[in-house]
């Protein structure tokens, strides 16, 4: 059992590997695979060593100088935060398992959708022909109330209250450096 464990978490690996590579094959130039590809390794390059993201916290002085820091820190660790936020999704699709199936289901049925609606042929489903816009509008009469039933909107809102919550404090509470502090010292008038 652990070989098997041990080979899907190899296959995962190289799948990984050949997706964020740049030794790989480009997807077509325009499509969403390729934008997204770009993207993602715009913002690992981005990231920041995580030793100096998990740096002792120290309090600001003033309230000027939190501005500062929050300022220059979200900027300076955006791709930092980005992982972090990513982690909490994880964590909070965890903790609402019913809206976890919900997501699941739903995107299986477009994805399944997309597959027996490929051709642009319609798709026969207890005799009756029905094309993908039919199909889709279905999927989201089901997918709605599922949604909301599974509580989207309070992992949502938990989602959005715990990622301000840790980008703004750690971006306050975490010192500037001073080779990365450019801006001017501020002048009180």
């Amino acid at each position: 059992e652990n070989g098997k464990f041990f080979l899907l978490c190899a296959t995962v690996h190289k799948t990984m590997e050949k997706l964020f590579s740049a030794t790989s094959a480009p997807p077509p130039a325009g499509s969403a695979l390729e934008k997204a590809t770009r993207f993602f390794q715009s913002q690992r390059s981005k990231i920041q060593p995580w030793r100096s993201f998990t740096a002792p916290p120290a309090m600001p002085a003033s309230a000027a100088e939190t501005t500062r820091r929050v300022t220059h820190n979200v900027m300076h660790f955006q791709a930092n935060y980005a992982c972090v936020v990513a982690a909490l999704t994880v964590y909070c699709l965890l903790s609402f398992p019913v809206l976890l199936i919900v997501i699941c289901l739903v995107s299986l049925g477009a994805l399944a959708i997309l597959y027996f609606s490929e051709d642009g042929q319609p798709v026969v489903i207890f005799g009756r022909p029905f094309s993908a816009r039919e199909l889709f509008t279905g999927l989201a009469i089901v997918a709605v109330p599922a949604l909301y039933l599974a509580s989207v909107g309070s992992a949502f809102f938990w989602l959005l209250g715990a990622s301000c919550f840790f980008v703004l404090v750690h971006a306050a509470f975490t010192p500037v450096a001073p080779s990365q502090d450019r801006a001017p010292p501020l002048q009180t008038v």
